[in-house]
């Protein structure tokens, strides 16, 4: 039987840190034998030092399991970390810049000093190995990931990638079986893209999660020999458990991704970039994807959406678009008409082409209702309960209306796939005009300045200077947002949220997932009763 080591990275220094106490006494009922599990807690406050456990069952009280503090460590195994630490960065092997601060989550050495503990006191010899990270998060954004309230301090995901770098190393392994996120708006092609090299499967929401979080005493007990198994059961065993959450008003979503797919991901993605750079400048496929766009399943206050979802909505758009109509955009004067209109139908169908790529790498070939049990796929498994999320397929993607983040361009995703390209020049087409046609009479200045002659340049910034981002920042009393005008959203704004900030108008009731509909699934006797759509 495969024996499991399993880290728990709890990052609770905010508003979670009740819920994370909470999870850490599911933890002590889970029947964990034979694996191990590790875990460090850095609680509300910097009067309270940052905790580690070793989980045993049958403890009577948390205290039980505390192990030495980080800042307490015996000399000796401190000075073994430090010459640890100072070799790998001297031959290149460690990334990560040192700073000891167990206290603050958002420090990336942390997490590897974490690892490191860890596995000293772990037989790691023939065990898979499972790290969990749970905090908040707001998926590629530099300032969420496991926000730490003291130290004011997060990882960014390049900080996250080079942790994971390090902590497979003292692992002694190739890649970390599973990473899992317990933090809001993680499961996205860009984060998914840049763990490649570190992680075999990732666990992680689309969307927001409850303050709740994972159910770690059904996971923990839940585990299989191989990790692929495991990290469908450990979305199975969370949908199941979010389910009693709707009667609250509460929806969530997450998925089991399979990262050694990275470069198909990369492949459909870049694919889907280059067939939709020229439509943009033909205004009816231009229409069809801001209908796509606007129709597809979106997170974080529509700034991503769901890859499928948009691909999926995207066929159906410009399968709507008639090539004669088309024509009379490009050749009103009828010229070259045969040949305009070949180009055309090919446009069509390379756009169609490139949707159903994603469709199929995603998920798989859909067309009689799933996919096959060999079929390879990006997404292993997919799952939601209400009605919020209920369009997931797995993988989120950046898509934003307006303002496209400078540090996007630096991730591995944008750099290997030209996403960003495809953005930058969406926002630029669909970006409203200036108002004209309006000129006062007997004025010349005005007249200059609202109405000028035709080819004359207008430099905007002169006379309508763009307002600095509008971003979320959360209300201290009830969690919800308000609007600040150059602020940025703190994650207290999104796990437990019910849904993110939509000019949209979302479904209200929802069809329950296949995971529910299981046989064997706690939820069906509910569901049978259901009326169906």
């Amino acid at each position: 039987m495969t024996k499991w080591n399993i880290m728990i990275y709890l990052a609770g220094d905010n508003n979670l840190s009740e819920e994370m106490v909470w999870a850490l006494k599911e933890m002590q009922t889970a029947n964990t034998d034979p694996n191990i599990v590790n875990v460090q807690f850095d609680p509300l406050g910097d009067q309270i030092p940052v905790q580690r456990y070793r989980v045993k069952r049958g403890s009577n009280s948390l205290y039980e399991d505390v192990h030495p503090l980080p800042s307490r460590l015996d000399a000796d195994e401190h000075v073994e970390f430090k010459k640890w630490y100072e070799k790998g960065r001297k031959h290149g092997k460690i990334k990560t810049r040192h700073r000891f601060e167990p206290e603050n989550t958002g420090n990336p050495t942390a997490l590897v000093e974490f690892v490191w503990w860890a596995t000293k006191r772990t037989p790691s010899k023939n065990r898979k190995h499972m790290l969990i990270v749970s905090g908040h998060g707001c998926g590629f954004e530099s300032d969420f990931l496991l926000r730490d309230d003291s130290t004011r301090d997060s990882l960014t995901i390049n900080e996250l990638a080079q942790a994971l770098q390090d902590a497979k190393k003292r692992l002694g392994v190739s890649k970390i079986d599973i990473l899992g996120m317990d933090s809001c708006l993680m499961s996205t092609a860009e984060v998914c893209y840049q763990v490649r090299d570190s992680v075999n499967f990732m666990v992680s929401s689309e969307g927001f999660e409850s303050n709740a979080g994972w159910p770690y005493r059904k996971i923990l007990q839940n585990l299989s020999d191989d990790p692929e198994k495991t990290a469908v059961k450990i979305v199975k065993d969370y949908i199941h458990f979010c389910f009693d959450y709707t009667i609250g008003g509460q929806s969530a979503d997450l998925s089991a991704c399979n990262v050694a797919h990275s470069r198909l991901l990369r492949n459909v993605v870049t694919g889907l970039k280059d067939a939709l750079m020229k439509p943009l400048e033909h205004p009816l496929f231009l229409d069809a994807i801001i209908l796509a766009h606007w129709r597809a399943q979106s997170y974080n206050s529509d700034q991503s959406v769901d890859l499928v979802d948009f691909a999926k909505a995207l066929i159906v758009e410009v399968a709507k678009i008639d090539a004669g109509v088309a024509l009379k955009f490009v050749s009103p004067n009828g010229k070259e008409t045969a040949k305009v209109k070949s180009d055309l139908v090919m446009l069509k169908a390379d756009i169609c082409k490139a949707c159903e790529n994603v469709v199929r790498a995603m998920v798989g070939d859909e067309t009689n209702g799933r996919k096959s049990d060999s079929e390879k796929t990006i997404v292993l498994k997919s799952g939601y309960t209400g009605p919020a999320f209920q369009h997931s397929h797995g993988l989120s993607i950046h898509f934003p209306w307006a303002r496209l983040s400078e540090e996007y361009a630096h991730l591995d995703f944008a750099k290997a796939t030209g996403w960003h390209k495809f953005l930058s020049r969406y926002v630029d087409v669909t970006r409203g005009k200036r108002r004209s046609g309006y000129s006062a009479k007997n004025n010349d200045f005005l007249k200059g300045v609202m109405d000028p002659p035709l080819g004359t340049e207008i430099r905007t910034d002169e006379f309508t200077p763009i307002p600095p981002p509008i971003r979320a920042t959360p209300d201290a009393n009830r969690g919800n947002t308000v609007a600040t005008p150059g602020s940025r959203a703190t994650p207290d704004a999104n796990r437990g949220k019910l849904a993110s900030k939509s000019m949209k108008n979302p479904a209200l009731d929802w069809r329950a997932c296949d995971l529910l509909r299981e046989s064997g699934s706690p939820a069906l006797r509910l569901l049978k009763h259901q009326k169906e759509a």
